[in-house]
């Protein structure tokens, strides 16, 4: 009577197969996708990366950006115009349900975000129109940290962002603590001083006999 082997199970679901027995390329893609999304543990990448562009995306978004692009020019001499600018494209966003940025910002002041950090730097324009940028760039950062508090942007795309336009970034401090905090701080010319005569000390230590009497070489005294 033949004997039959139970065939071992595998540690990880095949994919399915269609009706022929064979493996689809697309239903291999399906299960890795499946499994790799049961192996992250962090709520807020479970999207990342296939976030995706729904109908009507690009075409709203361009539409947004058409109306920054297409405002006249202002004078950036004149504090007035570029404060109603400001305010302006703040609206702007508002109304079409977007979210402010820098280089939006920039677009709307016509001008690349460069120029408009150096506005924020104080490297050109007059004191009142630098603070107006300044106070924009408050309000996107402010912006910013309350999207971030909120989880309604990527962590990710978050840390970028503020490390790109406002200035954050990714500092360790290391604080050196002396041996003896409860001597006196002393100059070099004190501590070279004190060397100075502790060789000095040790020399004439030597030449008074430090090291005994040689013997003679016949072993006698001499």
């Amino acid at each position: 009577m033949a004997s039959t082997t139970p065939k071992s199970k595998s540690s990880s679901s095949p994919a399915k197969k269609t009706k022929s027995g064979t493996t689809t390329i697309q239903q291999v893609a399906e299960h890795t996708v499946k499994e790799e999304k049961k192996k992250r543990n962090r709520p807020d990448l479970q999207n990342f990366g296939q976030e995706g562009i729904e109908a009507g995306d690009n075409t709203r978004f361009i539409a947004f950006q058409l109306k920054v692009y297409n405002l006249p020019e202002i004078d950036m001499k004149d504090a007035d115009a570029v404060s109603a600018r400001i305010e302006e494209y703040f609206k702007i966003c508002m109304e079409s349900d977007m979210k402010p940025a820098v280089t939006g910002l920039a677009l709307a002041l016509k001008m690349s975000r460069e120029n408009l950090w150096k506005y924020r730097e104080e490297k050109v324009g007059s004191r009142e129109v630098c603070n107006l940028i300044k106070r924009a760039y408050y309000l996107l950062e402010n912006y910013w940290e309350i999207m971030m508090q909120n989880g309604k942007i990527n962590p990710v795309s978050g840390i970028f962002l503020a490390k790109n336009h406002f200035g954050y970034q990714d500092k360790q401090d290391v604080v050196i603590t002396p041996n003896n905090p409860l001597q006196e701080r002393r100059t070099a010319e004190e501590l070279a001083e004190e060397y100075a005569l502790e060789d000095g000390a040790e020399s004439a230590e030597m030449g008074a006999g430090g090291f005994g009497e040689l013997p003679s070489p016949d072993g006698g005294e001499e």
